[in-house]
Formats: structure tokens, sequence, C-alpha cells
């Protein structure tokens, strides 16, 4: 889906490209400006399409608060 979006908008097929740094590169050429980077969702992390809440925790203090429980 995402890709015929792409050729659509912009005459070419995503996967023509081999990094997105040419991606970025060929839609600033495009638009005739550059892309602004926004933070969307600060407190999330994407993984393959999932969405997992992100949580400082550093990993002696959840073995040892885990250690604990038993």
């Amino acid at each position: 889906m995402t890709g015929d979006f792409f050729a659509r908008r912009f005459g070419k097929n995503a996967k023509d490209f081999s990094t997105v740094t040419e991606v970025i590169s060929f839609v600033e050429r495009k638009a005739g400006r550059c892309l602004p980077v926004k933070i969307v969702h600060p407190d999330t992390v994407s993984s393959r399409g999932s969405v997992f809440k992100f949580s400082k925790q550093s990993a002696g203090e959840s073995f040892d608060k885990r250690i604990r429980k038993r």
C-alpha cells in the first residue's frame, strides 16, 4: 500500500532506492525544500509495526526486584 502511494505521488517505485537517505534526498528534490523532522510520539518505540510503551528501567534493578519476589 505505501509503495503504491509513493509511486502515484512521485512516479517512481520506492524499491528503486537502496537507503532511506536516498529516498529523503529524492523527495526533497521533488518538493523543492527540506523535509521537516518532528517527534510524533516521544514515549513510544516501534518495532516492525508493534508499538510498546517506553519505560526507563535499569536491568540490574529489574533483576534485583524479581529475585526479591522469590
